[in-house]
């Protein structure tokens, strides 16, 4: 195996090579079998040959040859196989992208086979086309507008107007930097939550009750739905129409001053004896208040409570004695003895003192007193 041999080899690889990419990149397939159709289209929008054919985006083949006829262009298209014009087909021809280039949309369509004669494709719509004329139609109205913005531009250049002097006048922008300055130190006092609003939007308990707003709008839903279908009392309060003829009555005779609470709205003498009490009532705790009055002195005065105090400590006392059986009172009030003892001396006496009006002797009821004790 000689040197040129080997260097003949390596040429036909590289061709070999060189001949498989350039059939990758251009999507040719050698071996593959293809359906050419034939469609015409109304007009093709710079469409040429070698753009490809897609469908929903994938390529399934590509445009051989444009033609033109009678009334528009026949495209001629290789098609992978099973991808013929069935009924609803449509074809349109797109642009690629805003630098150029297009392509054709293709719908196969669903049902039986038609024959793609019968087709008619679409092109699409030239934007730049479009706008030419457009501007082309709009073009005195477009030089006013051109003219009347450089105008502005003259008048800002200037000084006038505004705006103007927000550019050129370095008082009123050295304002606004202020103004700016300040809006951004008010909003960093809130993101840092300083002051009531920074506060308010950075405090965990509004943002709480921020987030049960939806609850509480469900539940005020709840509660409207309830009483409109009459649930509850506030429901009933509305529509009962027995109580709500009651309430009118109310009011009727408030109006007509029957009534305690009719009077006092409509009675101007009972209204100002009202007020007097009110005043009376008002100038008392004032005396209360700078410590004028027995009540004022006991409520206010140290010595004053001081005695109370003494004084309710002694009836205390008093009573704790009277309820113990160790003194006189004490034995009279709680004895059984002494009290039956008592009503029966009270009684001898009370005939005594009878027999004695009676009789008239005195030493009579002496002797009848004596011998009780």
């Amino acid at each position: 195996m000689t040197r040129d041999f080997l260097v003949g080899l390596l040429f036909l690889l590289a061709l070999v090579l060189l001949g498989a990419m350039t059939m990758l990149a251009g999507n040719i397939r050698l071996f593959a079998t293809t359906d050419t159709i034939e469609v015409r289209f109304d007009e093709i929008s710079g469409l040429q040959e070698g753009d490809p054919v897609r469908v929903r985006g994938k390529s399934v083949g590509e445009v051989r040859a444009t033609k033109l006829v009678p009334g528009g262009v026949m495209v001629t298209m290789e098609l992978e196989p099973d991808l013929r014009p069935q009924e609803g087909a449509s074809l349109q021809v797109r642009s690629a992208s805003a630098l150029g280039g297009s392509y054709i949309d293709y719908r196969p369509g669903a049902g039986p086979a038609i024959d793609p004669q019968t087709l008619r494709g679409t092109g699409s719509m030239d934007f730049l086309a479009v706008a030419g004329e457009i501007m082309q139609e709009n073009r005195s109205d477009l030089r006013d507008i051109v003219q009347r913005l450089a105008n502005v531009i003259e008048d800002l250049e200037a000084g006038q107007g505004l705006l103007g002097a927000w550019i050129q006048d370095e008082e009123i922008a050295q304002r606004f930097r202020e103004i700016v300055d300040r809006v951004d130190s008010i909003a960093s006092k809130i993101d840092e939550g300083d002051g009531p609003l920074g506060k308010l939007l950075n405090d965990k308990d509004v943002a709480a009750a921020l987030e049960r707003i939806p609850t509480i709008v469900s539940n005020i839903d709840d509660i409207t739905g309830a009483i409109n279908s009459g649930e509850g009392p506030l429901a009933a309060l509305i529509h009962d129409r027995g109580l709500t003829e009651a309430l009118q009555g109310i009011a009727a005779d408030i109006r007509e001053r029957k009534g305690l609470l009719g009077k006092l709205i409509g009675d101007p003498e009972l209204a100002e004896s009202f007020e007097n009490v009110l005043e009376e009532i008002r100038i008392t705790l004032r005396d209360l208040r700078e410590g004028e009055g027995i009540i004022a002195h006991m409520l206010s005065d140290p010595e004053w409570a001081a005695d109370v105090q003494e004084i309710l400590a002694n009836f205390r006392d008093a009573s704790a004695r009277l309820n113990r059986a160790d003194n006189t009172i004490g034995r009279l009030l709680n004895s059984d003895e002494l009290y039956l003892e008592a009503v029966r001396t009270v009684t001898l006496l009370r005939d005594v003192t009878e027999d004695a009006r009676e009789q008239a002797p005195i030493n009579a009821f002496l002797r009848a007193l004596f011998q009780a004790f």
